[in-house]
């Protein structure tokens, strides 16, 4: 039988007085000091952009590179077990596409896409402001139906577009008068929604957590009936957030219902009958 060796144990003494076990470092998670002596546990493979992250958001947001043992490397350096890791940050660095080629964390990924997308949109708030001013003015509300009217007027592609435009100075708000006196177009056909609609619906709602409990007992502030479809219970369903009125529940089988996953598919979120929650569940539990 052959002789085994042990793994020596080398420790390594940080600034404040800690060891590593060396064993520890045989992993798929790696140690990283920083220039304090604190121990931070990273995932092998990770860069220094992951690590500002992980230190801290805003951290992550203005890092320029970093000092790795007292060398100078780029954002897109990727760690060691044991090094000891400067951050270096400026007021002036902003996220861009290139991070989402550096990073490993999905969650930091995740981080880096919600910030590029409010860059896009930077002006969008502005421009909602403006929309609403001007429908003020004709003695109009926010609504949906406006709002969609305005979308296919001005040629954007979805909501944020149409404020981000308005925002920015590309729409003239003068317009939205001519906009909101043209007549009603012809609805499109059903026939596309109901080939269609479980399929899109599922592709919509994939890796979306968040979901609407529908109690038809309980009368909620939080969500309406639609009243073009006027759902009840044991029909199946999905929740819709609307503009102005906060989250409106679906018929899938709504004249509506294509029209709005296919354009509006990042306001669509899953709803659930209260009643059959519990039945999944109670029948989940007896399986166990």
């Amino acid at each position: 039988m052959g002789r085994i060796e042990k793994i020596p144990v080398i420790p390594r003494c940080s600034a404040a007085g800690s060891f590593i076990d060396k064993r520890e470092l045989y992993s798929d998670e790696i140690f990283i000091f920083t220039p304090k002596g604190d121990l931070k546990k990273l995932k092998s493979g990770y860069s220094v952009l992951d690590f500002a992250f992980e230190i801290h958001t805003q951290i992550g947001f203005t890092c320029t590179g970093a000092i790795v043992n007292g060398k100078m490397v780029p954002l897109k350096h990727i760690l060691r077990n044991g090094d000891t890791v400067r951050i270096m940050t400026s007021k002036n660095q902003k996220p861009n596409p290139g991070w989402l080629e550096i990073v490993k964390s999905p969650r930091t990924a995740a981080r880096v896409k919600h910030a590029l997308k409010m860059e896009i949109y930077k002006d969008a708030e502005w421009g909602k402001e403006i929309i609403r001013n001007k429908l003020a003015q004709l003695g109009k509300e926010l609504s949906d139906p406006v709002i969609n009217k305005l979308i296919d007027a001005f040629g954007c592609e979805h909501i944020l577009d149409l404020y981000q435009k308005f925002g920015e100075g590309k729409l003239d708000p003068a317009k939205i008068k001519k906009v909101l006196s043209l007549p009603e177009t012809a609805s499109q056909p059903s026939q596309p929604q109901e080939q269609n609609f479980p399929g899109r619906l599922s592709e919509v709602l994939t890796g979306k957590e968040d979901f609407v409990i529908i109690d038809p007992l309980i009368r909620s502030i939080h969500y309406h009936f639609s009243r073009c479809c006027n759902p009840v219970p044991g029909e199946n369903i999905f929740a819709f957030v609307s503009v102005s009125q906060g989250i409106k529940i679906h018929k899938t089988k709504c004249h509506n219902a294509y029209r709005l996953i296919t354009r509006y598919p990042y306001r669509v979120l899953e709803a659930r009958w209260k009643e059959n929650l519990e039945k999944s569940e109670s029948n989940s539990g007896h399986r166990g």
